[in-house]
């Protein structure tokens, strides 16, 4: 997939500045985030299950407890507001670099390209399929560098409370490896269906309301209402086969999720009645912090669920894109040229010319196809003047 995206590193590199400072601020709101679970846990064991007022010694540590999470919470907030803010404001950018360029490409391409592609095929790629490719870089760059600042912290964090305990709730984890292997190609394959059914739909669309003069003059519209009836429902069909794919696959991960939670609660309750009485054990409040260390750790996994498919339709739009910006025109400006260059001659002439247009869909029996001119000679001396009559369709402007 990293091949996929190669031509999006340029972009990247020119927005090096804000993505930096992005996952400065990424860093810095994970680790707050990590700071207050932590210290959540150390609040509950001050407080203890003992009924009855608090010492001062307690009413001092917890005051300093809750005031350090109010102050990491808010600071939390304020890096990730920042994270947001300049990671998917770049992605934007990059959406509007990257269309002013496939828009700047097309316009470099030969007319035998738009035979090839439809317009409304070429409008699909420009606006659903960048689209796709901007939540590659904008949410799923976001959410995959969460989850890999946030899981190593509270992995450590978790495994400082109880590193029995840690091993134990990660092993239902491993499933999920499975999981993006045998549900990555299907999605893939599916949403690049989706995509092209859309185009077929624009590509109708467009037919339709540049010739609606003749459609109503000769009564159609039942016709072509048909015929877009008929798309419209396959377009369905096919969103339809991918979100089921897409059902499966997340409660799928869902379920990996809660059987690390059920252990989790399991063992730990265990581990607490054993350890009661054992200094430095496993308390209540070391339960908690590492219950809700477990869920910012799932949560980011359970993302990657969503990041995922976004992934696998951007991988599928990138790959349409990639068609358009690969294509060459057949017509390349050459230098200029040099002073010392021979002179040009006025004299034109032309032997046995036979053009056949690329792509051309007309065919003569047999499905051969029909040139556009065939065997002309001309021999045109310098400072003459040739004119060039016929019937509609004879060659003229082709020549």
């Amino acid at each position: 997939m990293k091949s996929r995206f190669t031509r999006l590193f340029p972009y990247l590199g020119q927005n090096r500045k804000p993505l930096a400072l992005g996952a400065v601020a990424l860093v810095l709101s994970s680790y707050l985030d990590v700071k207050v679970l932590v210290l959540l846990g150390d609040g509950i064991d001050i407080l203890g299950w003992e009924l009855g007022p608090l010492s001062e010694l307690q009413t001092r540590a917890l005051a300093v407890v809750l005031g350090t999470i109010v102050a990491a919470a808010l600071g939390g907030a304020i890096a990730r507001f920042w994270m947001r803010r300049l990671i998917i404001g770049t992605s934007r950018q990059i959406e509007f670099s990257l269309r002013n360029d496939l828009f700047a490409h097309l316009q470099t391409l030969s007319p035998s390209f738009f035979k090839r592609y439809s317009t409304g095929d070429i409008m699909a790629r420009s606006t659903n399929d960048i689209e796709a490719v901007r939540l590659v870089v904008g949410p799923s760059l976001m959410y995959l560098s969460s989850t890999a600042v946030m899981l190593p912290m509270s992995l450590f964090q978790m495994y400082r409370i109880s590193g029995h305990l840690t091993l134990l709730s990660a092993l239902p984890l491993l499933m999920i490896a499975p999981l993006f292997y045998f549900f990555k190609r299907r999605i893939n394959v599916r949403f690049t269906v989706v995509q092209e059914t859309f185009s077929e739909i624009s590509t109708r669309v467009q037919d339709t309301l540049t010739g609606i003069r003749v459609i109503k003059a000769h009564a159609r519209e039942d016709q072509e209402a048909g015929r877009f009836d008929v798309l419209s429902r396959r377009f369905v069909k096919e969103n339809i086969r991918l979100t089921i794919l897409q059902a499966f696959f997340i409660p799928l991960l869902n379920v990996v999720v809660g059987l690390s939670l059920l252990i989790m609660v399991w063992r730990g309750s265990v581990m607490i009645l054993r350890e009661a009485s054992i200094p430095g054990g496993l308390t209540p409040g070391h339960l908690i912090s590492f219950f809700v260390l477990l869920l910012a750790t799932i949560w980011p996994l359970a993302a990657i669920g969503w990041v995922f498919s976004l992934l696998e339709r951007g991988a599928a739009s990138m790959k349409r894109l990639d068609e358009i910006f690969e294509a060459e025109p057949e017509v390349v400006n050459g230098s200029k040229p040099s002073a010392d260059a021979p002179r040009m001659k006025g004299r034109i002439e032309i032997r046995d010319l036979t053009f056949v247009y690329p792509g051309d869909a007309s065919g003569g029996p047999g499905g051969v196809k029909r040139p556009a001119l065939s065997n002309v000679n001309i021999d045109l001396p310098a400072g003459k003047t040739l004119g060039l009559t016929g019937r509609v369709g004879s060659g003229k402007s082709t020549l």
